[in-house]
């Protein structure tokens, strides 16, 4: 990852500014910053329960209004904070969630989908945008941030509408998986665009597999090493403790050694949830494990959606409008391109989806955290970097209240909810 600074250094990123400023110019810490953007978290699910809205969505509509209020609060995501502290916390928590048996019988779909259907979303998401008038450097490198589904907008959503299992999955493990292989992909194009190593695709197509197979291996034997001391210990408290260490360890030692962290995370979090916690964890430790995880999940993604209404800037985006709509456009095109063309492909190999999944797994395609985590990354010396912060910034909000906004309709006009779900 072109991320590649100190992960501590996330921790002071979460503001762009040593101080906070609220109300009358007063200054606050950084401390009682976050306590007052977990206090607006909360009044946010209160409100967003009683209007029936999806709480995620609400909260990047709060930050949006509070960040128009100007100098009630001012506060922004980085690049660090965002890749490094929130993404693993989502990443392991999701995984540790998923069955290994349903992993195994969608093997096929998500393979499909995070593979190839990530790499010609890549390629017609560039086509598009070189179409619109872009250079063929902006047109690749806003193609490689923006092509992964982020799994912060996407689990969050699909966690609360309680869908088919076998939709569920395939929807929750795109979005685990790919994000790792967009980081890659970013780190090539980059690489060759902007650094200046230039673009060999033996070199290239060699290091891709390394950042993702390596990972992926790395993360599972990590898990494995985790199970083994489970098995050796029954302290509820020693054993949440060394789940944080796999999960925060396993991202950042496989970004370390050069390999794909969201994969690795990803990894060791399946592991976790199916050998470690299903076999080397008393029924009192597996519950513990549990709700700890799923607060975990909650109060990051309190605080990542509401720092992305706070981070984007309308003002921006509405000077650039008519780019930022038909940048949506062409990745909302790339993506159904991607989405239908695979469901073809199922239909060939035997192994046909319900058009209404394919429906939802388009339109659940969001753009959010990582990509703005990618784009926030990027070298000073960036060509077009402005026009390039300016489209990512303005795909996400269209994507989080357009696409994230209407993801409950759709699901319950297609009739896939279970009996007793909720839009919250």
């Amino acid at each position: 990852m072109t991320v590649h600074t100190a992960a501590v250094s996330g921790l002071h990123g979460l503001f762009d500014h040593p101080l906070a400023t609220i109300l009358h110019g007063r200054a606050v810490t950084i401390e009682e910053a976050v306590v007052l953007l977990l206090a607006l978290a909360a009044v946010v699910a209160l409100t967003s329960r009683a209007l029936h809205l999806p709480y995620t969505i609400v909260l990047v509509v709060a930050g949006l209004v509070v960040g128009l209020a100007g100098g009630l609060i001012e506060v922004n995501l980085s690049a660090d904070l965002a890749y490094y502290v929130f993404l693993p916390v989502i990443l392991f928590q999701a995984a540790l969630e998923t069955p290994a048996h349903h992993l195994r019988r969608e093997w096929l779909p998500i393979s499909l989908l995070v593979v190839p259907g990530v790499l010609v979303s890549f390629v017609l998401t560039a086509a598009g945008m070189r179409a619109l008038g872009q250079t063929w450097t902006v047109a690749w490198i806003f193609a490689a941030l923006i092509v992964a589904t982020d799994p912060v907008s996407v689990i969050a959503l699909f966690r609360r509408l309680r869908v088919d299992r076998r939709l569920s999955t395939i929807v929750d493990c795109e979005s685990m998986f790919n994000d790792g292989v967009a980081a890659v992909l970013f780190t090539i194009v980059v690489g060759a665009l902007v650094t200046g190593d230039g673009l060999h695709p033996v070199g290239a197509g060699l290091r891709f597999l390394w950042m993702g197979g390596a990972g992926l291996a790395f993360g599972v034997g990590l898990g494995y090493l985790a199970y083994r001391l489970h098995r050796l210990i029954d302290e509820p408290m020693l054993e949440l403790l060394f789940t944080t260490i796999l999960a925060y360890g396993s991202f950042l030692a496989a970004e370390t050694l050069h390999m794909s962290g969201p994969v690795a995370c990803t990894a060791a979090g399946i592991v976790a949830g199916n050998v470690a916690r299903g076999r080397g964890m008393t029924p009192g430790v597996r519950r513990a494990v549990g709700y700890f995880w799923e607060y975990a999940a909650f109060l990051v993604n309190s605080l990542v959606f509401l720092l992305i209404g706070l981070t984007i800037d309308l003002d921006d985006i509405g000077g650039h409008l008519g780019l930022v709509i038909t940048a949506f456009v062409v990745v909302v095109a790339a993506r159904a391109a991607n989405v239908y063309g695979f469901g073809a492909t199922m239909q060939i190999v035997g192994h046909p989806l319900p058009w209404s999944w394919l429906h939802v797994i388009n339109w659940g395609g969001l753009r959010g955290t990582v990509a703005l985590a990618l784009v926030l990354s990027l070298p000073s010396d960036t060509p077009a970097l402005a026009t390039l912060r300016v489209l990512t910034f303005g795909v996400v909000l269209f994507s989080l209240l357009i696409e994230g906004l209407t993801i409950p309709p759709l699901v319950h006009a297609l009739r896939l909810p279970e009996a007793g779900s909720s839009v919250l």
